[in-house]
């Protein structure tokens, strides 16, 4: 049976009790997913595998399919595109524009199927944010900021060069920090005074049932085998020089005396072929 609880006050629910490989040929499903699509504007549902084929059946159930001019085709779909960054296949631009909001006539909806879910996310207390989202979702029926924002390193860099800094380096470091319960953490992000900062934020107490819930959410999901909950901290460096002339700068185009194939000793091909093997 399909169920729908909201995840905020304002957007999003999380859908369960339905199969997306079902809703590839029930035209009644299909049609619901939709009309809850528009009422909330996002949704989740969780554990749905689905090959490349039935991922864009579903897609086309929602519409006529756009393809992204970054990203690779899926096999075997002609319509879905594989969005993957990382340290061996790095975005292939800046930041991933997966709704293609840059496009004169962007789409109205965006699907993505999560493959890879990273075992440690790289946000500052990204685990805390996810049991207070969903202890809220489950003991209140929606969601509140109860987290400050948090500042992507990219974010930050474009900040650097947007204020004429000159040489910017922006660097980031992760720090697991462990604790007790969920309430210790709290304890220290208090005395840090780095509690919600938010003008958004709820002006009343959270309830004991919804703290509670939020600890065995934590729990269930982060808990290592010691007992012990991971917090992950990021430290965000920023660094940058008021600019002078003896400072190096950018050629202009053209201007290059020797040929970077030659320094790698390797042979210049144009733009646009494939290299082959060897």
């Amino acid at each position: 049976m399909l169920q729908v609880k909201k995840a905020t006050a304002a957007i999003g629910a999380y859908v369960s009790g339905v199969s997306l490989e079902a809703s590839v040929d029930d035209d009644a499903l299909g049609g619901a997913l939709r009309d809850l699509l528009l009422e909330h504007q996002v949704l989740f549902l969780r554990d749905q595998p689905l090959s490349a084929a039935q991922f864009q059946a579903l897609a086309r159930r929602f519409g006529t399919a756009l393809h992204h001019p970054a990203y690779p085709m899926a096999p075997g779909a002609d319509d879905v595109h594989i969005l993957e960054s990382t340290s061996e296949a790095p975005s292939k631009i800046e930041k991933w524009h997966s709704d293609m909001t840059f496009s004169a006539t962007p789409p109205s909806f965006t699907l993505l199927h999560s493959q890879i879910i990273p075992e440690f996310g790289g946000d500052t207390l990204w685990e805390l944010r996810e049991a207070l989202l969903r202890a809220d979702a489950d003991s209140e029926g929606g969601a509140g900021p109860r987290v400050s924002p948090f500042v992507d390193v990219r974010d930050a860099g474009d900040l650097l060069a947007r204020a004429r800094f000159a040489l910017s380096v922006a660097d980031v470091d992760t720090v697991t920090v462990t604790y007790a319960d969920v309430f210790r953490l709290m304890a220290d992000l208090r005395g840090m005074g780095e509690t919600n900062a938010v003008r958004a934020r709820r002006r009343t107490f959270t309830r004991r049932d919804t703290l509670m819930r939020a600890g065995a959410i934590y729990r269930d999901l982060h808990g290592d085998e010691r007992g012990l909950l991971p917090a992950t901290f990021q430290i965000v460096t920023l660094t940058g020089w008021a600019p002078h002339a003896s400072q190096p700068r950018p050629l202009s185009p053209g201007s290059a005396t020797a040929r970077l194939a030659d320094a790698l000793g390797t042979v210049e091909r144009p733009a646009g072929d494939t290299a082959g093997p060897g």
